[in-house]
């Protein structure tokens, strides 16, 4: 993330088969080195479709308003998961709610 400045934001779109390992890779990897976020439509954190995550990253805490607004803009469903949902996808994990 030194590559990013101190307000800036690191977007990666990650494409994905099923169980999602080499997406959930990705999470890890972005979440040792920033505070993270990932959307996506709601059903691809199931891990039972193929397609695409973006994943974010950022110096600073993910701002709530930021995943306010990407909710409304879609895709619809959408999911953006940050805290304890994303460490959870990232992992492999159940997330709750899904």
């Amino acid at each position: 993330m030194s590559a990013v400045a101190a307000e800036g934001v690191l977007a990666v779109n990650v494409g994905d088969d099923p169980p999602l390992r080499f997406a959930r890779a990705q999470a890890r990897a972005l979440a040792a080195a920033a505070s993270p976020a990932a959307l996506a439509p709601a059903a691809m954190f199931t891990g039972r479709h193929p397609g695409n995550i973006v994943l974010a990253g950022r110096h600073e805490p993910w701002p709530p308003e930021w995943t306010r607004r990407l909710l409304a803009d879609g895709p619809h469903p959408a999911a953006v998961l940050t805290g304890a949902d994303y460490a959870d996808f990232a992992e492999g994990g159940p997330i709750a709610g899904r």
